[in-house]
């Protein structure tokens, strides 16, 4: 696995109308999770960059950036999606 951030394995995120305590909880649970000096060996073993539990807000902020970043790439590219057709 290249290096990288390890935030969609860890958060997974969830659909928009998302209940904040469900969030909330979720959220929690990936900051505990990842307190675990076991759980961020386990990782670190993947040979990623060091894992990050972020809050709900800059969970969104980083899928919003990599959003922009990456679809720059594509357009600058010249990538197009071919799906098949049914």
């Amino acid at each position: 696995m290249p290096p990288g951030p390890f935030v969609l394995a860890v958060h997974p995120g969830v659909p928009a109308r998302t209940p904040a305590e469900v969030v909330a909880r979720l959220n929690a649970e990936c900051h505990r999770a990842l307190a675990a000096a076991d759980a961020r060996e386990r990782l670190a073993a993947l040979g990623g960059s060091e894992p990050a539990a972020l809050s709900p807000s800059a969970f969104g902020d980083f899928v919003q950036a990599e959003t922009t970043r990456l679809a720059t790439v594509i357009r600058s590219a010249g990538l197009q999606l071919d799906l098949p057709r049914n």
